[in-house]
């Protein structure tokens, strides 16, 4: 899970440093040559590895397909979808993967924590190993359709993709389980007599 936090957290700071050299006046070629190469570095950098694995899979796989920006607007889209995941978008996302893993027992496990709402960063992994081979198979026409909405609206094309290969996604759904829960959560906390936690705390 941290690494998708992080991958969203970087992606959203490269984005804004990429934005203000737009607006400077002065220097934003140079800005954006040293943005390229700090990027860079954050990939190449294996004690930062838990932080940008998401990003450089990301980069890896669409380098030639999109710029820098357009990788980042990719990882920061699908990284705030698959945080947003309702359980039920998590398990259908497990049940489509079942099967498309060699080691039965690690597949199995994996889309087990899925069921509950486990191991998004898995979502993230998957799903940019699924729309890369889709693109690499898909026809030229559908691919630069793709393509497009991947460089202007990334979010909607990620929920196309979503669409077409069957995963359940309903932001409604997502909102309402965020809301059940936030509920729940202030109705236990109300339920507790006051001053519980600091007694707890001094015990």
């Amino acid at each position: 899970m941290l690494s998708l936090l992080e991958a969203h957290a970087t992606s959203e700071e490269f984005l804004s440093r990429i934005n203000d050299a737009k607006i400077s006046t002065c220097n934003s070629i140079v800005d954006g040559e040293i943005i390229q190469q700090d990027f860079k570095n954050l990939l190449g950098d294996r004690e930062l590895s838990e932080y940008s694995l998401l990003l450089f899979l990301t980069q890896l796989h669409f380098k030639e397909f999109l710029t820098l920006e357009q990788i980042l607007r990719l990882v920061s889209s699908l990284s705030r979808i698959v945080l947003d995941f309702s359980s039920i978008s998590c398990a259908s996302f497990g049940r489509f993967i079942s099967d498309k893993f060699q080691n039965i027992e690690i597949g199995d496990n994996i889309c087990l924590d899925l069921s509950r709402g486990m191991s998004r960063q898995i979502v993230f992994f998957k799903t940019i190993l699924l729309m890369y081979g889709w693109l690499k198979t898909c026809s030229d026409e559908k691919r630069d359709v793709v393509l497009n909405m991947l460089k202007v609206e990334p979010f909607e094309a990620i929920v196309e993709f979503f669409n077409v290969i069957g995963i359940y996604y309903d932001n409604t759904m997502n909102d309402f389980e965020f809301q059940s829960c936030l509920k729940f959560l202030l109705e236990e906390e109300s339920s507790i007599p006051y001053g519980t936690y600091a007694k707890e705390i001094t015990i």
